[in-house]
């Protein structure tokens, strides 16, 4: 386990801060409101539902098209701004993950034992529709109208944080997909440059599925990822004066995924 001394996701984190510069503050108050009286439940795998991130974004209740994709980048940094883990694989692990496929159902079951509400997956050598990927950003969400679970992935590449929302469910990849691509709301919410407009859905499936293969794999061994008797897991509350509450990671943490052996 090390810090890295210059931390690209921390960038972004600081970033989304300047752009709502009150987002921690109201997020944190709306995640202390959980099961309050018209705020409702949701799972613990999921940090924040993402109605909160778009009531930051938005401005008398609507969000400007041109910050529509700031909802996503935003769930995704609250979250992950709490634990701050960024998991650098084994460059040979790495390459057998990527060229293996994901056959039939995703995991959806597996996919929600996350280690940490939102990791950051450093992904050297990779591409997101023919761009560099530096690293992606991976997290739960649970979606408050239908209360259905999706992975929400936020690739970081040059062209800034682009967000992709998969659908969780007893169905392959390409199906996740294109349910995605089918449900206005969601497809709203992808950035520019995620998806490359009409591309066949196959092309995407091609760029999604190396991450999902590498997040599936992290996600099998969670248990057995630490660095002596330090492991990767969500925070838990500390009392204060006005009660408990969740403080954010002072610094990135990175924890290395080699092979793992018996």
């Amino acid at each position: 386990m090390s810090t890295p001394a210059a931390c690209r996701p921390r960038e972004h984190l600081a970033a989304i801060a300047r752009r709502y510069p009150d987002c921690w503050a109201r997020l944190d108050d709306m995640r202390r409101m959980r099961g309050a009286a018209g705020v409702g439940e949701w799972p613990d795998w999921c940090f924040l539902p993402m109605a909160a991130s778009y009531a930051v974004v938005a401005r008398d209740g609507r969000v400007a098209s041109d910050r529509i994709a700031d909802v996503g980048r935003l769930a995704a940094l609250a979250a992950w701004r709490l634990t701050q883990g960024v998991y650098r694989f084994d460059p040979v692990v790495r390459e057998a993950l990527c060229a293996t496929p994901v056959p039939g159902d995703i995991g959806h079951d597996l996919l929600l034992r996350l280690p940490e509400w939102c990791v950051y997956l450093e992904t050297p050598g990779m591409t997101w529709m023919k761009q560099p990927l530096q690293g992606v950003f991976v997290h739960l969400e649970f979606d408050a109208n239908d209360h259905t679970p999706e992975l929400r992935l936020v690739a970081d590449t040059e062209a800034g944080l682009l967000p992709l929302p998969l659908h969780l469910g007893p169905w392959p990849l390409l199906e996740s997909i294109r349910r995605v691509s089918t449900a206005p709301a969601k497809r709203a919410m992808l950035s520019p440059g995620a998806v490359q407009a009409g591309a066949p859905l196959e092309i995407l499936q091609s760029e999604v599925e190396p991450v999902i293969s590498l997040v599936l794999h992290l996600c099998a061994h969670a248990d057995r990822i630490r660095d002596g008797a330090r492991r990767p897991g969500r925070p838990q509350p500390k009392p204060t004066k006005k009660g408990p509450r969740l403080f954010a990671a002072e610094k990135a943490t990175t924890w290395t995924i080699g092979p793992f052996t018996d």
